[in-house]
């Protein structure tokens, strides 16, 4: 693989010197393998080069290279479990590993298939490792079947051990700049859901967002009706060019990721179609437009569940443990906006009858005790005090001042509005049983009991 096996020990140092400038120069992975592709040309003869990173999260490995020599490097697509590759066990063993000619390896047989598919005949995978922290595997592949020697194998493993430091200060940054990214999404999001609430602005400024730290082809937010049981489609962005018709209805959870996040209140992930544990027809429509990777978020507010955050990737690309720890503390501010959104529709939906009942309660005097309910519930308690005053029932008017005075926080003084009801219509049920609550709220259990 030495190109002369003559090198003097200066000629190799000198190598080694002008690797360590090359790579220092580069920040991204693509360059950093080309500046050591163009280093070791003087040196090393080769026609396959490839860097593999160890992914700890999906515990895979990821792929890197130069192809037949040239500098410029390309990722190459390929990411596989960490058993089924010869780079697992170079990774696992922390000892290089030469294989002289693949046709005759048995092992690794899914790896080997692809190398001799792409002509390689040779290989020799040395560990990539900076003190106890193990980065991956450089691999160098001949056309030819080669026996590698010992001064060259301890070469590359002085190659790979000076690469090392490069690689591990690039992750380093990636790491920084990841975090830095993340603080600027949830910071995005937070401004984004405190200054929209209509879910047609909303949703999109939040899956935008959160596409620059967790890639995903579509994103939709879906809220569960409790009264029926069925989850609706709130939210739908696809922040790509991809777009997949969608119907809005209601759907029932069983089947789908989404009612299993509902019902266990964790974070369901799917990174490979499951149609046996999720038969749900709208989760096989959706494998069937390609999207391969799933993860449904619950939304958690203090009233419980509302609904979850679908997260959905076309291309096979696995959700990693820490992006799904990001999406839940999305998912915690989309909950509280998705909630104070419905509690400022509902509000308006009162006012909205408000504004009819008090129409009505002019042609109709027994409207007005309506009118005043629904102010008290829109919080409209001054309104709400006036609309009490007209109603002419002596019984339902106590009952409605009892309600005031609650809302208003004067508990006892509410108490005995509600025994003046009791008194002018004993079978005032309504009235008795908010005795009991708020009797039972101030600690006074035995009469509360008597008012149940």
């Amino acid at each position: 693989m030495l190109k002369d096996v003559q090198h003097s020990q200066a000629e190799i140092y000198q190598a080694l010197f002008e690797l360590s400038q090359l790579i220092a120069d580069h920040n991204d992975l693509e360059s950093l393998c080309e500046g050591l592709a163009q280093a070791l040309k003087r040196i090393v003869e080769f026609e396959r080069f490839a860097l593999m990173l160890h992914d700890p999260g999906a515990n895979v490995m990821h792929v890197h290279g130069v192809e037949d020599g040239h500098t410029a490097s390309r990722e190459i697509e390929l990411t596989l479990p960490l058993e089924r590759t010869p780079a697992g066990w170079v990774l696992a063993n922390q000892q290089p590993l030469v294989i002289p000619n693949l046709e005759r390896e048995t092992r690794w047989p899914k790896f080997i298939g692809i190398l001799c598919a792409k002509k390689i005949v040779s290989l020799t995978l040395v560990p990539l490792t900076t003190g106890n922290r193990r980065l991956g595997v450089l691999g160098f592949g001949s056309n030819t079947e080669y026996l590698i020697t010992e001064t060259e194998l301890a070469f590359m493993q002085r190659v790979a051990s000076e690469f090392a430091v490069s690689v591990e200060s690039y992750l380093t940054r990636q790491q920084l700049v990841h975090e830095r990214d993340r603080l600027r999404a949830l910071f995005e999001i937070t401004t984004a859901l405190v200054s929209k609430l209509s879910p047609a602005e909303l949703f999109p400024a939040i899956s935008a967002e959160l596409a620059r730290v967790i890639a995903h082809d579509s994103a939709g937010v879906t809220l569960l009706n409790r009264a029926s049981g069925r989850v609706e489609l709130y939210a739908l962005h696809f922040p790509g060019s991809i777009r997949v018709p969608v119907e809005r209805h209601s759907e029932s959870p069983d089947g789908l990721p989404a009612g299993e996040a509902i019902a266990t209140g964790k974070a369901v992930v799917v990174n490979e179609p499951d149609p046996q544990r999720f038969p749900s027809l709208l989760y096989q429509s959706m494998l069937q437009q390609g999207f391969t990777a799933h993860c449904s978020i619950p939304l958690l507010t203090p009233n419980g569940i509302i609904g979850t955050l679908e997260l959905g990737r076309i291309g096979g690309q696995p959700f990693t443990a820490e992006e799904v720890e990001l999406g839940v503390q999305v998912a915690r501010q989309i909950a509280v906006a998705v909630e104070n959104s419905i509690a400022f529709r509902e509000l308006d939906e009162l006012k909205d009858a408000a504004n009819s009942l008090t129409t009505a309660a002019k042609s109709f005097p027994e409207a007005k005790a309506e009118l005043a309910r629904v102010h008290i519930a829109a919080g409209d308690l001054d309104d709400a005090e006036k609309a009490i005053n007209g109603v002419s029932e002596v019984a339902e008017r106590d009952f409605l001042h009892g309600l005031l005075l609650e809302a208003r926080g004067n508990i006892e003084a509410a108490i005995k509005a509600y025994e003046l009801a009791l008194e002018s219509r004993a079978e005032h049920v309504e009235a008795a049983f908010k005795i009991g609550v708020l009797l039972d709220r101030i600690g006074d259990d035995d009469l509360a009991a008597e008012h149940y």
